[in-house]
């Protein structure tokens, strides 16, 4: 568990790592670019150990990698060596603060094509720690493994005298097995629980922008069958924002509708299906299937529901528009995706059956045109 790093595993870790901090269509948070980058960093060490190991298996083979590795043996050669030590972690040092200064210039740049708020630089500069972090324990777990499959397996052969490659081989299982249960029960479980918590309280709040819609067309009005304080922080975003009727009339310079927008929290109801049928009942109320364009949207973790696109389906059909989503998660798309990731699958299912059906009982000259969008994990 306590044997040196690898020169190679560190280069290619750090390359690894400098690749995740290429720009994607959306920025991302400091910490959540971190845990990525220390990821990508423990898989690019991996792969540098196993290419090094490789390397050197077939030089064992030859005349000239017998003889390189004598050398290096040789005790006049360890000054050097840890010279040489001192030269590759200065260097990859180097290499990561340029990496993380080009990638914080990249997320300003993006955040100001999307109009989201551009990372500070001393806010930017904690991802450096969390992924040198993120990577440490993930190789000290990778370590940990190795050093117990280890165990188990010498065990199996002095006390068995099970033959080496089964009794490496079972070892490598029981350690996998054992590791598991300790990730999930000790670490995975109560973690995600204290974070589940965390954002179920971010939840509750509402943006100092949004108002509490008045229109009946909208979720969450005083007319509406789903109560405001219901919605989530993100329920409340998306039905209190959007077109009103005067701005869609002044876009198009022509006649428009007040859009529909209908919204179930997960705190409206306790189950995917009662907040489906929530969601169709809200849409009756508020003349949803009356209109010329039904949108079931399927939300992100946190129930957020992308304003540019709801926005420009209601401006290319004035307002002529309904669109319906629910919330499955108080979690971010990406810590739902590890932790439960049918809930999403059964949330959108659970909505787009329930709208479906209702819209099938209709006459077919009367039915909506029926889309599904989502923008997710």
């Amino acid at each position: 568990m306590l044997r040196p790093l690898d020169p190679v595993g560190l280069v290619v870790a750090t390359g690894f790592a400098a690749l995740s901090m290429t720009p994607s269509l959306l920025p991302r948070e400091w910490f959540y670019q971190g845990i990525v980058s220390g990821i990508t960093a423990a898989v690019g060490y991996a792969a540098g150990t196993s290419l090094r190991a490789a390397v050197a298996a077939v030089a064992r083979r030859t005349r000239w990698g017998r003889a390189a590795g004598a050398a290096l043996a040789r005790r006049e050669l360890r000054l050097g060596r840890h010279l040489a030590w001192v030269a590759l972690i200065a260097g990859l040092v180097a290499v990561l603060v340029v990496v993380l200064v080009t990638g914080l210039v990249w997320q300003r740049r993006t955040a100001s094509l999307v109009d989201a708020d551009p990372p500070s630089a001393p806010v930017w500069a904690l991802t450096g720690p969390v992924l040198v972090a993120v990577a440490a324990v993930l190789l000290g777990l990778a370590r940990l493994v190795r050093w117990l499959a280890g165990r188990v397996a010498r065990v199996l052969r002095r006390r068995i005298g099970l033959p080496p490659p089964v009794a490496a081989a079972t070892g490598a299982l029981v350690a996998a097995a054992i590791t598991t249960l300790v990730v999930l029960d000790v670490v995975l479980r109560p973690g995600f629980r204290v974070v589940d918590g965390i954002f179920e309280q971010v939840n509750t709040v509402t943006p100092d922008a949004v108002e509490q819609p008045v229109a009946g067309e909208r979720s969450g009005s005083p007319a509406s069958l789903v109560p405001w304080d219901t919605l989530g922080k993100q329920g409340r975003v998306f039905v209190g924002g959007g077109p009103t009727r005067a701005e869609l009339v002044a876009a198009s310079a022509g006649p428009a509708l007040e859009p529909v927008r209908a919204y179930v929290g997960l705190d409206s109801a306790q189950t995917p299906a009662a907040r489906a049928a929530e969601a169709v009942a809200e849409l009756e109320r508020a003349g949803g299937f009356d209109r010329d364009v039904l949108v079931v949207v399927a939300t992100t973790g946190t129930g957020w529901v992308d304003e540019s696109a709801a926005s420009a389906v209601e401006l290319v059909h004035g307002g002529d528009t309904a669109l319906v989503a629910t919330q499955y998660s108080y979690l971010p798309s990406w810590i739902s995706f590890l932790v439960d990731r049918e809930r999403a699958a059964d949330e959108g299912r659970a909505l787009f059956d329930a709208v479906a059906a209702r819209v099938e009982v209709m006459a077919p000259q009367r039915r909506p045109q029926l889309i599904a969008y989502g923008e997710s994990l």
